[in-house]
């Protein structure tokens, strides 16, 4: 039996195939990376839909934070598209510092009203450098809305401080240069629950926005895969070969970096970790863990960021000596405040050997409250015990002062209202050490 010179051998067969399969996988690879190229996160555009509430700042931050550290040193623009009917106004003061200090470290900003934004989420966009709405947008302003408990001094001090919020927020939407509108308008345009819509022109010729536009972001996109790696037909199989299998190794390492990018959390990649919403014992257990970790991981320098209108004080006076753990052994711990640090916030804040406040925050203290029943007796207990923990925690906060408040100072401040401070005021009663 004669062999068919020109006939492939079984080695060379076995080679082509093998490069036809190496050449296949590298294609897909590449194919995936090219569609990861046009998504949101490598054209740095992210959208948030709903209320502004403390998930927003904290979607924000994160998304920004991720982006930076993806790409140190690139100043490509960052993208919000916004479409938000309601959200609460502290909130809305923590996204816009958020993008306001994420601006001032160098990335420009721009956000997008892609259907609808309320008070909230316009206030938010004024921290943008760039603010555009689509022709088919509405922005619909109204009074700060809110709930008061309590006796008529509980009400009383509530309506005020929706009153301190809502004249901040109006402030935030007039006082961007070219702004046409004024806070008189603005109050005579929303009082008594009164809603005033805004189409993109309107907005427009307001100077709430700088351009209509339905434009999506799209930034150059980087190359991929080689030129010089693909098949030629002067290559052996050997050379496909060679070829395919780096043009597969090169492109399977991109994507590890994009998995360990899209994986980041406040941990080991950050130093930083997140407390934004109530103290309660689940969200003092994860930052307890995360604390952990970094200190397993010998960070020395840890910023636990602060967005709460406080809760469980138990649950917060655990997570302290977690915090105060933290500081062993030569570790520095940051506090920054977003939005507010209210009642066991407040309290939590205190543990930073460095006390951080972005400057639309607010600081909140008040006496320990809580609800319990039972018999006589054990109502008494209770009261004792709560007697017991308030003395701790404010004793600490006026050690924290450096004898800018005294114990009794801090008990009379909030013996029959809630204390609230802006950050100027805080700074200047020592409970913080720099505004932001």
């Amino acid at each position: 039996m004669t062999t068919n010179a020109t006939q492939p051998t079984l080695r060379e067969q076995l080679l082509a195939a093998q490069v036809g399969v190496l050449e296949v996988e590298a294609n897909t690879l590449e194919e995936k990376l090219r569609r990861i190229g046009t998504g949101w996160f490598s054209n740095r555009q992210a959208d948030i839909v709903g209320d502004i509430g403390s998930a927003t700042s904290a979607s924000i931050y994160r998304v920004f934070h991720k982006w930076k550290w993806a790409t140190p040193g690139v100043n490509s623009p960052f993208v919000l598209q916004i479409n938000s009917a309601d959200g609460n106004f502290i909130n809305a003061f923590a996204s816009y510092d958020v993008i306001r200090l994420v601006q001032e470290a160098g990335n420009d900003v721009t956000v997008a009203n892609m259907g609808m934004l309320s008070t909230h989420g316009t206030m938010v966009m004024q921290a943008a450098k760039r603010r555009v709405m689509s022709p088919r947008s509405w922005i619909v302003l109204k009074e700060a809305e809110g709930v008061a408990r309590g006796n008529t001094n509980a009400h009383r001090d509530a309506v005020q401080f929706l009153r301190t919020q809502e004249q901040q927020g109006w402030q935030l939407l007039v006082e961007r240069q070219g702004s046409k509108v004024t806070i008189d308008e603005l109050k005579n345009r929303t009082y008594r629950g009164a809603e005033w819509w805004l189409n993109a022109d309107e907005a427009l010729e307001l100077g709430l926005i700088d351009e209509i536009s339905a434009e999506v972001q799209v930034l150059p996109a980087s190359p991929i895969g080689r030129e010089d790696l693909l098949p030629t037909a002067t290559d052996t199989w050997v050379v496909r070969k060679s070829k395919a299998e780096l043009r597969k190794a090169l492109v399977a390492i991109e994507l590890v970096k994009l998995a360990r990018v899209d994986g980041m959390c406040s941990l080991e990649d950050t130093g930083k970790v997140m407390l934004f919403g109530q103290v309660t014992a689940d969200s003092c257990a994860l930052a307890a863990r995360e604390l952990n970790q970094l200190m397993r991981a010998s960070h020395k320098h840890v910023e636990l960021l602060i967005n709460s209108p406080g809760g469980c004080v138990v649950s917060g006076a655990g997570l302290m000596d977690v915090l105060d753990r933290s500081k062993q052994g030569g570790g520095k711990l940051t506090t920054t405040i977003f939005g507010y640090a209210a009642s066991m916030g407040g309290f939590l804040s205190q543990s930073g050997s460095h006390r951080r406040m972005s400057r639309n925050s607010y600081f909140m203290i008040h006496q320990v409250s809580s609800i319990f029943g039972g018999s006589s007796s054990h109502m008494e207990d209770k009261q004792v015990s709560m007697e017991r923990l308030q003395e701790m925690l404010f004793s600490y906060m006026a050690e924290r002062t450096g004898g800018k408040l005294s114990l009794k100072d801090l008990k009379a401040k909030c013996n029959e209202h809630d204390w609230w401070l802006t950050a100027p005021e805080a700074l200047e009663c020592g409970l913080i050490d720099e505004i932001i």
